[in-house]
């Protein structure tokens, strides 16, 4: 028969020190998770891209006319007409007033 060797305990110190490490790469780890979700959640402009999308499809089909200009969530989207190396371009701005980030969208101006 196979003497089972007894395994020494460890003491409160060592379950202390250990779940005290556990804790502070638990924390570190939460907060750099939290801190890259938000700045994916605060630079994501899908949404004013699709905004932008939208406009330039209703100014196809002339249910707006430029200049145009409004504001969406913190955004503040213009259309005007560029002339640029004697071409005619229609711009789609759009500015935000909390980050200070613009997306610019040119198509070339097609007078129906």
């Amino acid at each position: 028969m196979v003497i089972l060797k007894s395994v020494k305990a460890s003491s409160l110190i060592e379950t202390i020190t250990a779940s005290i490490i556990i804790i502070i790469v638990f924390t570190i780890t939460s907060l750099t998770l939290n801190n890259v979700f938000a700045s994916t959640i605060k630079n994501d402009i899908n949404q004013i891209e699709n905004t932008l999308y939208k406009l330039e499809y209703k100014y196809r089909n002339n249910k707006i006319s430029i200049p145009y200009n409004e504001e969406f969530n913190h955004w503040e989207v213009s259309i005007f007409k560029e002339v640029e190396n004697t071409t005619d371009w229609v711009v789609f701005k759009a500015n935000n007033s909390q980050t200070k980030k613009s997306v610019i969208k040119k198509r070339m101006y097609v007078e129906e």
